[in-house]
């Protein structure tokens, strides 16, 4: 079942984070328990359900940003060897 709900914080976060930190334009989204944002600078965001950001994952140091805009998002479940 799909919801319709407005991502009004995750998005003021995205225009704070592109003047802030320049990261760029969203260009990939992924979304399950988590909403992960990549962005034009090589940059991922990740929201929890709250749209509170949670992880800011490239952009420190230039890591990341080097190798372009981010195309395409994906969740792996982890599941530990038994």
């Amino acid at each position: 079942m799909l919801r319709h709900f407005e991502l009004q914080a995750a998005s003021a976060q995205l225009v704070s984070a592109a003047d802030r930190i320049a990261a760029g334009l969203p260009t990939a989204l992924a979304v399950g328990s988590l909403l992960a944002v990549g962005t034009s600078r090589g940059i991922v965001l990740v929201f929890d359900a709250q749209q509170t950001l949670r992880w800011c994952l490239g952009g420190a140091a230039g890591i990341g940003t080097e190798y372009g805009a981010v195309t395409s998002l994906r969740y792996e479940s982890y599941t530990r060897p038994v």
